[in-house]
């Protein structure tokens, strides 16, 4: 039986002695007992699919012990031919029952090393779990304290102060340089006609009433608070704040403005 190599462009062949010396032929796996080494085989070979695949395979089909990293062919550690492609031979695994005790042994250490991290890993969950639910109850009760906080602050009014009054006196004076009797005198006065004329009635501007604008417009004149400090205090916007100052002090000009603070000259001659 002629016997002819068939790996890459090999060209050992039985009828030319002189092309096999010290050269044996390894017959292919055949692909009804070993198909995977037998598609190993075909893929190492590097031939064409017409030339060369898994399903012209017989016995007539063989590769000579040259193209095998040992001179005498496969072994168990190189079972396979040498890739004709030039990629780098690798090393058989044997199955893990073919294993020597040694190595199970180590496969068996590493699956317990693995076993023991897994179980260090899932308690370092449980409690970043629990830190988690943890922080987020105290989260909401945060945000209830929060809501029921801002809830009960008040915004500052005429009505506050003289609740307060009672037991810090002159509270309202010290907010308004006036008396609340002259500060109902001045809001009447300045109210009896017309009222400020505000351009952008804002939503924060109608639920303020005359004497909580006019509180506002005195406690800027008498402390000098910043619009930011009004605003928290009054809870509206700064854009608020500073359209209700101008405003009643435009107002409080033209309605002030016309009272005689100096007697006229001609009253001057008889004193």
């Amino acid at each position: 039986m002629v016997k002819t190599c068939s790996w890459g462009t090999c060209n050992s062949d039985s009828r030319f002695p002189e092309r096999i010396v010290d050269v044996r032929f390894i017959p292919f796996p055949k692909p009804k007992t070993n198909w995977e080494k037998c598609a190993r085989w075909v893929k190492a070979c590097g031939r064409p699919h017409s030339q060369l695949n898994v399903t012209n395979i017989d016995r007539h089909k063989f590769v000579c012990s040259k193209h095998f990293v040992k001179p005498d062919g496969p072994t168990e550690e190189y079972p396979d031919p040498v890739p004709a492609d030039g990629s780098k031979v690798k090393k058989s695994r044997p199955h893990w029952r073919q294993r020597s005790p040694l190595s199970v042994l180590s496969v068996a250490a590493e699956l317990t090393d693995l076993q023991q991290r897994l179980v260090a890993c899932k308690e370092q969950l449980h409690q970043q779990k629990i830190l988690n639910e943890h922080l987020l109850a105290e989260n909401e009760s945060l945000k209830k304290i929060s809501a029921h906080t801002s809830s009960d602050f008040l915004p500052l009014s005429v009505d506050m102060i003289l609740k307060q009054d009672t037991e810090d006196k002159k509270l309202f004076e010290y907010y308004s340089s006036l008396k609340y009797d002259t500060f109902v005198k001045l809001l009447q006065f300045l109210t009896a006609e017309d009222t400020p004329k505000i351009q952008r009635k804002r939503k924060d501007i109608l639920s303020m009433t005359n004497e909580n604008q006019l509180l506002l417009t005195l406690i800027r004149l008498r402390h000098n608070f910043g619009l930011k400090d009004l605003a928290f205090r009054f809870c509206i916007s700064q854009q608020a704040v500073s359209e209700i100052f101008n405003a009643w002090i435009d107002h409080m000009f033209l309605l002030l403005g016309t009272i005689p603070i100096w007697p006229h000259h001609d009253s001057n001659k008889f004193m």
